[in-house]
């Protein structure tokens, strides 16, 4: 009997094995003799109630609507098409109680259909969850933030510089310790500059005098000794595969857990998020390059203090490391990691007791009042979604408002990355 589409909110996979198994239970005898007991239990109610008011008439026809209500919803089946509002992926699954795929697509479909209105209008304003994740894009740049620089983001770049002896990392760790902070000792800069100046202009010493050295040739273990103009142009090259090389996307994008579209980078999706809080002069390359080396700045300053045997500022600096790393933990388990998996298993279950509803519809004017009460559960669990939209608006006009100092500069150095 047709089809009807339910709007999955929460995990379209997870609901799909839920009607799944509704499918079977109610496909079997078991369910059958369940709903018989539950009838006779029905009529029971009945009779008892007939006898404490005095026996002067029985409600038969409460039995007679329960079971055509029953026989309605129960008996013939449909096919119910599972669309995830998020990426538009479809799930089909035959012979579902056709009670149940009504219900759920009628209603999931207002829910669906009102917020697809509410986004039209401010669809300028605010990406839509209908077409993207809640706050998707505070999370791709949070986690872009948080998770980038890692052992596996920093081995793709060797790789995609050639492998061998590449050492992005220690060549980095090195021109900071004997470049960028010896600039700041001999007083051509602030440490003030350094956090708030463009990473590159802040980074860069123009010295044919001093140098360090760079790993960044395959075939040589020992590394090139470069003054530190000519090592600074050699770490941009190197850094270039940040954007470029496909290996380093591919690790970028499986360490923050990047869902893709076709055509679509891990950089044009920072690019895109960036765009979505308004911040115009977006570099999504300079970001995610200043989010893997903030850390690696922290840490050579850190060394630096510990070469000039200055332990108590080197301790200071990795206290300070570690506070924020777990300050960074514990926001994991915030609103924006809760919501979703929240919505999955409420969903989930709010269909699961379905097979229930039938045992509580037999039972006569009790049993539909609860039934009632299961649909009233149904049109609750599907208003979440234009709730969500107006909260996705604020959270955006909110990170906006706090992001409009960057519009046009996006954000470049490490004052305005933290």
């Amino acid at each position: 009997m047709g089809t009807f589409t339910i709007y999955s909110i929460g995990d379209s996979a997870f609901l799909e094995q839920i009607l799944m198994a509704v499918s079977m239970i109610t496909g079997t005898g078991d369910f059958e003799r369940m709903v018989s007991i539950g009838l006779l239990m029905g009529v029971l109610l009945i009779a008892i109630q007939s006898l404490m008011q005095g026996a002067q008439k029985i409600d038969f026809q409460q039995v007679l609507l329960s079971w055509i209500l029953y026989a309605t919803m129960f008996g013939p089946t449909t096919t119910v098409l599972i669309e995830d509002a998020y990426n538009g992926s479809v799930r089909p699954v035959a012979n579902v109680p056709i009670g149940v795929g009504a219900a759920g697509g009628i209603i999931s479909n207002i829910g669906y259909g009102l917020t697809r209105l509410f986004e039209t209008g401010y669809g300028l304003i605010a990406p839509g969850i209908t077409e993207n994740y809640f706050a998707e894009s505070l999370k791709v740049l949070n986690d872009t933030r948080r998770n980038i620089s890692d052992s596996s983001v920093f081995a793709s770049i060797n790789e995609a510089n050639g492998g061998g002896y590449v050492d992005f990392r220690k060549s980095w760790d090195n021109y900071i310790r004997e470049c960028t902070l010896t600039k700041v000792d001999i007083g051509e800069a602030n440490m003030e500059q350094v956090l708030n100046d463009p990473f590159d202009q802040a980074m860069y010493f123009d010295s044919g005098i001093y140098g360090t050295k760079i790993y960044n040739t395959p075939g040589n273990a020992n590394g090139s000794d470069l003054t530190c103009t000519d090592a600074f142009d050699a770490l941009e090259t190197m850094s270039m595969s940040i954007s470029n090389d496909p290996m380093v996307s591919e690790a970028i994008s499986r360490r923050l857990g990047m869902e893709l579209d076709i055509g679509e980078t891990p950089m044009s999706k920072i690019e895109t998020s960036m765009y979505a809080l308004n911040i115009a002069g977006a570099q999504a390359y300079e970001y995610a390059k200043l989010a893997i080396l903030e850390p690696v700045y922290l840490d050579a300053v850190a060394g630096k203090y510990q070469d000039m045997r200055d332990f108590s500022s080197a301790i200071m600096i990795n206290q300070a490391i570690q506070q924020r790393n777990a300050q960074w933990a514990a926001e994991q388990t915030m609103f924006m990691s809760v919501v979703r998996p929240m919505l999955t298993f409420i969903e989930g279950f709010v269909y699961s007791i379905t097979p229930l509803m039938a045992f509580l519809i037999v039972l006569g004017s009790f049993g539909m009042k609860l039934a009632v009460r299961y649909m009233q559960m149904l049109l609750w669990t599907q208003l979440w979604m234009p709730v969500l939209s107006i909260t996705n608006l604020f959270l955006y006009m909110a990170a906006s408002g706090e992001m409009s100092s960057y519009a046009m500069t996006g954000i470049q150095s490490m004052y305005a990355l933290d």
